[in-house]
């Protein structure tokens, strides 16, 4: 017999597995911007750097880019674990199943461009 006992928040139907389940690592599917800005220097500068990469928290908006279908998109990081990054997909997507709020994981490698609330893009 298992044992179950409910807090006020928990959602009986939900499975102890499925909340536990870890976000699809997608790194596969996606370009690496950083190795992009070293094979491209003179045209593709538009990747964050070591330090802005290192400097990324919880709540942060980041772009990465689907290779195929080319599709780049923007997300809210959840968390950061080393260079693993769970965040969800903030804007609704054209050529992907992947819905607004979905949770994906991905290296911190492929982000493409950073979010500032005051300014928009970052494009250093």
């Amino acid at each position: 017999m298992v044992r179950v006992s409910f807090t006020p928040h928990s959602n009986p139907m939900v499975t102890k597995s499925k909340r536990c389940r870890k976000p699809p690592l997608i790194t596969a599917l996606l370009s690496n911007a950083q190795e992009m800005g070293l094979i491209y220097p003179d045209t593709f500068t538009a990747q964050p750097s070591l330090e802005q990469l290192d400097g990324l928290k919880e709540g942060d908006v980041v772009k990465i880019n689907v290779l195929d279908p080319g599709e780049r998109f923007w997300c809210i990081i959840n968390s950061i674990k080393g260079e693993t990054i769970t965040a969800e997909v903030n804007n609704m997507l054209v050529s992907l199943p992947w819905p607004l709020g979905m949770k994906i994981r991905f290296h911190r490698d492929c982000i493409y461009q950073l979010w500032d609330d005051a300014y928009g893009p970052v494009l250093e």
